[in-house]
C-alpha cells in the first residue's frame, strides 16, 4: 500500500480505489478524541468568590456608543432613580459620537446623593 495524506490508497487492479483511514489512523483518531473528552470531564478549578455582589441589579440596554451612560442607569437604577440613558448621555459626553470621560461619571452621580473613585493601575480584570 502506498500511503496518501489522510487516506490509504489501494494498489492493485483498480487503484483508483481508496478507502477512510488506516486502522492504525482510526485508533490514532479515537485515542486522540477520548483523550480531549476525558480532559473536558475533569473537574475545573474552583473560582474564589467576590467579596460583595449586587443582588437584583436592573438592566439597561445600551445603544450605540452608550455603555457609560447606560451603566450609570443601571447603578442610578438600582438605588430607585429612574433615568433615561439618553439624559444621562446628554449630560456626560460632548457629543452623541464622542466618548465620556471617567471625570463625568462623579458629576452626574453626585446630583443624586452618589459618588464615584477613580482606581488608577488595578489589577481587577475587567
Amino acid at each position: 500500500m502506498a500511503a496518501c495524506w489522510g487516506k490509504v490508497r489501494l494498489e492493485g487492479a483498480k487503484s483508483n480505489l481508496t478507502r477512510p483511514h488506516s486502522d492504525h489512523m482510526r485508533r490514532r483518531f479515537l485515542s486522540l478524541t477520548l483523550g480531549a473528552l476525558l480532559t473536558l470531564a475533569l473537574p475545573a478549578r474552583a473560582v474564589s468568590q467576590p467579596a460583595l455582589a449586587l443582588q437584583h441589579l436592573p438592566v439597561v440596554y445600551q445603544g450605540w456608543n452608550d455603555c457609560g451612560p447606560a451603566s450609570i442607569a443601571m447603578v442610578l437604577a438600582y438605588y430607585d432613580f429612574t433615568v433615561p440613558v439618553q439624559t444621562i448621555s446628554r449630560a456626560t459626553k460632548p457629543s452623541p459620537a464622542s466618548y465620556m470621560q471617567v471625570e463625568a461619571i462623579e458629576r452626574f452621580v453626585s446630583r443624586y446623593g452618589l459618588r464615584s473613585v477613580q482606581i488608577r493601575g488595578s489589577q481587577i480584570p475587567c
